[in-house]
């Protein structure tokens, strides 16, 4: 790529690119909003038409998808910050931000404490009799430490409280940690290759550029820890009883979704009845917006979850059309729409997904304070509490 003398500083590009992503998210999603309200006043309160609402709204949504991929796209290239400028960069850095993710999953037994969690080994760990094993996979922040993976359960269960006053006590809780953290060098190596490339200075709060470029290496991180966690599923499935009495369920959030569906996708594909869980909460998830679909790169992982409707059976998406990391590094880092931020569109026929947009609950977050927004939705909807 030639070098493109564009000037500024990085803070300022970014500053730039946010704005312009989160304009169009606001767009978009007063354009669905006013459109479903239209179309509600229009049909009025006749039985048919609205047992028709849900198809409409579903033919509004996808349009919606479509709009915004266009206008996220269009805003980005003429700030110069296409997918190509992201990928030139990428490829000067990807060698010197390469690292072992050196995944592991630990078994953390009651009462619940990163002291007292056990590191297992995925290959010939042996589930205690009559117990449910549950699953949590973190996303992108997150060092390989047992510490760190603890970190993710506890933020869920301090606003979800889902083992609390002896709530599910039959589950047994199972962490899935890697190294999904963007270091200080990391990102001393991104803004210089910004600053090589295209004359930028370095200069100002420039994390969605530099999360963009990196995570083309969580990625890779992830399909490795996703092919690490795969024996372990497998486990699951052989210890599994038809009926899924012993089913317990799955978190998994952001890029942890990627890391989830990557292993999922191959236990399916081995054997379609390989179920391991009574539910899979796929949240905030860094997946293509067609992974599920007939045409998608993980059309057989929701198969991990039995059946059933809404989010206490099978898989649920849960997404935010405004999330924005999601539209913003995702997006510049992969070319397309997250699942997180569009729902599951089509799924395949025998697939069992529900889609909860929790776009007015949290908006624009990703993480911070994601579980916490989400904390009532989830008792009430998925854990009946």
């Amino acid at each position: 790529m030639q070098k493109l003398k564009i000037g500024g500083s990085l803070g300022e590009w970014s500053d730039k690119v946010v704005d312009a992503v989160q304009q169009a998210g606001d767009a978009v999603q007063g354009m669905y909003d006013n459109t479903i309200n239209d179309i509600q006043a229009t049909l009025g309160n006749v039985g048919e038409c609205l047992a028709a609402m849900d198809d409409i709204r579903l033919r509004v949504a996808h349009r919606t998808i479509e709009y915004q991929t266009m206008v996220t796209r269009a805003l980005l290239n003429a700030h110069f910050l296409s997918r190509e400028v992201i990928e030139e960069v990428w490829r000067f850095v990807k060698k010197d931000i390469r690292r072992d993710p050196r995944p592991a999953i630990y078994y953390v037994p009651r009462p619940f404490s990163s002291d007292t969690a056990v590191q297992i080994d995925p290959e010939t760990y042996e589930f205690p009799p009559g117990r449910k094993p549950s699953l949590f996979v973190h996303g992108k922040g997150y060092s390989s430490s047992k510490n760190s993976a603890y970190s993710f359960f506890s933020d869920i269960e301090e606003h979800v409280q889902i083992f609390s006053n002896g709530h599910n006590e039959l589950n047994d809780v199972y962490l899935v940690s890697y190294d999904t953290e963007l270091t200080d060098e990391d990102e001393i190596i991104i803004r210089a290759a910004f600053q090589l490339l295209l004359g930028i200075g370095t200069a100002g709060e420039a994390d969605p550029l530099i999360l963009a470029v990196f995570w083309r290496e969580l990625e890779r991180r992830a399909a490795i820890t996703g092919d690490y966690i795969l024996p372990f599923l497998r486990r699951i499935a052989e210890a599994q009883t038809p009926d899924l009495s012993l089913a317990g369920f799955a978190i998994t959030h952001s890029l942890g979704c990627f890391t989830f569906a990557s292993a999922a996708q191959k236990l399916i594909r081995e054997n379609e009845n390989n179920r391991c869980f009574l539910n899979w909460l796929c949240m905030a998830a860094a997946i293509p917006s067609n992974g599920f679909t007939s045409t998608g790169g993980f059309t057989f992982a929701p198969l991990i979850a039995g059946g059933g409707d809404g989010p206490r059976y099978g898989t649920s998406v849960w997404y935010s059309r405004l999330d924005l990391v999601l539209n913003l590094a995702y997006t510049l880092a992969t070319g397309h729409l997250a699942l997180g931020a569009t729902g599951s569109l089509d799924s395949v026929p025998r697939v069992y997904i529900s889609d909860m947009d929790v776009t007015q609950i949290t908006k624009e977050d990703h993480y911070i304070a994601y579980f916490k927004k989400l904390g009532n939705m989830l008792r009430d909807e998925v854990f009946n509490r």
